[in-house]
């Protein structure tokens, strides 16, 4: 196509068209948005808004090569009549380029300056917005769903539907090289279509499933669009510096964004392949009968696979843990067990899923984090602000209700749950908002649980919760929450389709650390008490062990020596005792026991016993020693007691070198024989005598 004034005006008529859709459907949405409260129409309006620049920077950069075009032509036309060579035009001629100039500089720095205030506007409004919707509309305690609005349908078509064919159309004609600046105004269109179809999207699956997120995402998905596009756009400007250009020729705009222009026409992407190929294997293979072939066919291909993949949504799979329910329209909700689901195609039927063998959990009453989950918690640990106490009874002996004393206790009771009826219990809480059915259904039980926690606590005292039996009031509570669980009504009827598997009562404990204190130095009293005990009862089986060698043997002798005791103190004169066949019975018994005995009493009769038949035989052999005596002084009295004396002399003098005796002090015998037997000299002086 010829580049005259009359393709730049066509042109130009199409940017005012495009900028005119722009600005209307950018007001629609940000009225809507503000008087609605609709997130995601407030931020598709700013995405729309932002391709206004694009159509109107286009509008005057056409008109301006229409007014170069013009200025071409009559030059053209003023260098052909022989007035150009006339002197008296030589300052008409040196100003024949000016608006050739013009468009230049514009080309030079209008589109750069447009191109940068557009990235900053999109980076500033996406990163601004962004960190504002995740924290309005992501978190769950701040997001508060729009009216459902058909109106939003309705804009959101009309948004997509438009955008979308002029987008198709701008592109079209930016194929031509005198129209290629118009790849940017479809790159803008796009982007105004991709907010209608966000818009559409969002709302659809609100209105046909209840499904909030779209609406919840939606506005930080188009804020982090514009953050891209204006990335892309400030990547275009550096890369643009730096591309290399012949004179005469303009290069596409940084504000032309690539991938919207590639939506807009997403056939230059395939001969952008074809060519890549030929260029690679050096024929063209885009020529080729199977390449044609594949081209006639690939929508049919595409086609094809779509429905296959639609096809695909008949099948759905629930994992062993899991159960499910299939929803089809208005129909009767079916619970599916493990496996294999062929239903309708979505969307007419689709199948939601549920851990239910898996063991759900939460917790009544105080919930605390620690920083080190591996350490025990503690009585004494410093507790945690927002403590939930529970009401107990203090006497269990108060003769009337009224007179009871209620004491406090920080309660913290952990429940384990498992789903039975799936549809039971996925009918918890439907009139409850949307955005979190589960959070919802978790909230009712954990709510219905407390109420339980807390009657039960008011039925039972401190002793009993703190005491022995609370492995058995865990049961007790465990089976009260059930029946209550039981007899929750629910759109499926009665009963939330849970079963109870726990609930703990650990997690009960004093408010105050003084208690904790107290209760522990109690605990520590009895526990040394059992200490003093064990070991009074270990050192009695020490001392038994080391008497007799063996604590059952001992025992039997102990209750043998009762058993003997008894049988003496029964019998009434003290002289018939030892008669008596009972203790003489009882006596041998004890006797035989302790022979068996091993240990220090063993050692003791034995050694009683050895000492018993060693005195015996001395005192025997000094009687027998003693009648001996008798019988030999009776014989011959004085010899004796010379054979005594000289035995009691010589003993004294065994050792002694020198004695001297002044007198005669051997007495006189007149039988010779003997006196000369002992060595002795009536007649004459002892052989010592003189002698010193």
């Amino acid at each position: 196509m010829n580049a005259d004034h009359l393709s730049y005006q066509r042109a130009t008529s199409v940017s005012v068209i495009g900028l005119v859709v722009q600005i209307v459907l950018g007001v629609t949405l940000l009225v809507y948005g503000n008087m609605l409260h609709d997130p995601v129409a407030r931020s598709a309006s700013f995405l729309v808004f932002y391709g206004a620049p694009v159509w109107l920077a286009l509008i005057l950069v056409f008109h301006q090569h229409k007014r170069e075009r013009l200025e071409a032509v009559e030059n053209e036309q003023f260098r052909g009549s022989g007035a150009a060579g006339a002197s008296v035009f030589g300052d008409e001629v040196a100003a024949e380029q000016v608006q050739a100039d013009k468009l230049a500089s514009m080309h030079r720095f209008l589109l750069p300056a447009v191109s940068l205030i557009l990235a900053a506007a999109y980076i500033a409004t996406g990163l601004v917005r962004f960190a504002g919707d995740m924290e309005k509309f992501v978190l769950p305690d701040t997001y508060v769903a729009p009216p459902k609005e058909g109106a939003a349908i309705a804009i959101g078509v009309a948004l997509l539907a438009s955008c979308f064919i002029l987008a198709r159309f701008v592109a079209g004609m930016a194929k031509q090289k005198v129209w290629s600046l118009l790849h940017a105004g479809a790159a803008a269109s796009v982007g105004a279509a991709i907010a209608g179809a966000m818009l559409l999207i969002a709302h659809g699956l609100e209105l046909a499933f209840a499904f909030d997120k779209g609406l919840r995402y939606g506005p930080v998905i188009i804020d982090a669009l514009m953050i891209f596009l204006g990335a892309e756009i400030v990547l275009n400007f550096v890369l643009t510096l730096y591309r290399p250009r012949k004179a005469g020729d303009y290069l596409r705009p940084a504000f032309d964004s690539r991938l919207l222009a590639f939506l807009a026409a997403p056939d230059r992407l395939a001969e952008s392949v074809s060519d890549a190929i030929n260029y690679q294997l050096g024929f063209d293979v885009s020529s080729t009968w199977f390449y044609r072939l594949v081209s006639r066919s690939l929508l049919g291909l595409g086609i094809l696979g779509v429905l296959t993949l639609w096809g695909m949504t008949c099948f759905a799979v629930v994992q062993p843990d899991e159960k499910g329910l299939l929803l089809s329209g208005s129909s009767e909700p079916r619970e599916l067990d493990s496996g294999t689901v062929i239903k309708k195609p979505w969307p007419f039927a689709r199948v939601e899923t549920y851990p239910a063998s898996a063991v759900s959990s939460f917790t009544v009453g105080l919930v605390t984090t620690r920083e080190d989950p591996s350490k025990p918690r503690l009585w004494t640990d410093d507790n945690p602000s927002g403590n939930r106490f529970m009401l107990v009874q203090s006497d269990p002996d108060a003769d009337r209700p009224g007179d009871q004393e209620l004491a406090l206790l920080i309660g913290e009771v952990p429940v384990q749950f498992t789903v039975d009826n799936l549809r039971a219990y996925m009918s918890l809480a439907q009139d409850g908002p949307s955005s979190e059915p589960e959070k919802m259904r978790r909230g009712v039980l954990r709510a219905t649980a407390s109420s339980v926690v807390t009657r039960f606590f008011l039925e039972h005292t401190v002793e009993q919760l703190l005491g022995p039996q609370r492995g058995d009031l865990e049961n007790e509570l465990r089976a009260d929450m059930q029946r209550t669980f039981d007899n929750l009504q629910t759109i499926e009827g009665v009963g939330s389709g849970v079963r109870v598997l726990f609930a703990g009562l650990q997690g009960v404990r004093p408010p105050s650390g003084a208690v904790a204190d107290a209760f522990e130095a109690s605990q520590a009293a009895g526990y040394r008490s059992e200490a003093e005990v064990e070991l009074a009862r270990a050192e009695r089986i020490a001392e038994l062990s080391k008497a007799t060698g063996d604590v059952s043997l001992a025992n039997e002798i102990l209750a043998t020596l009762d058993q003997l005791s008894d049988a003496r103190r029964a019998v009434t004169s003290r002289a018939d005792v030892d008669a008596d066949p009972m203790v003489v019975e009882l006596e041998r018994r004890v006797e035989a026991l302790m022979a068996r005995a091993g240990g220090d009493a063993a050692i003791e009769i034995i050694e009683a016993r050895t000492e018993r038949w060693r005195r015996h035989l001395r005192e025997r052999t000094r009687a027998a020693l003693s009648g001996g005596q008798s019988a030999g002084f009776d014989a011959a009295p004085e010899i004796y007691q010379m054979r005594l004396f000289v035995d009691a002399f010589k003993d004294a003098t065994k050792n002694v070198r020198v004695w001297i005796s002044p007198l005669k002090i051997i007495p006189r015998i007149d039988n010779t024989e003997i006196n000369n037997d002992l060595g002795l000299n009536p007649g004459g002086s002892s052989d010592n005598e003189g002698q010193e």
